[in-house]
């Protein structure tokens, strides 16, 4: 009885081991992908932060480049 109760421990405790390795085997296997995802978020994130500053000063240079526009539509008008 004590012999089989030690048997089926070390049939469990094999099962188990295996399932840890195959277990491990599918973290590294994914690890890596989700790196690169990770550094494509960050990559994208700061491309984002780009992208509103350079909208940003776009908007600023387009409403000062229609002050001047106005401002020598209107001086040529009065001269």
């Amino acid at each position: 009885m004590v012999q089989e109760q030690v048997e089926e421990m070390k049939k469990k405790e094999e099962r188990l081991e295996k399932q840890m390795a195959e277990v491990m085997s599918e973290n590294k296997r994914l690890a890596e992908p989700l790196q690169k995802a990770n550094n494509e978020v960050d990559e994208l994130r700061r491309q984002l932060v780009n992208y509103d500053k350079d909208k940003q000063l776009l908007a600023v240079s387009q409403q000062y480049d229609w002050q001047v526009v106005d401002q020598r539509c209107g001086s040529s008008v009065l001269q």
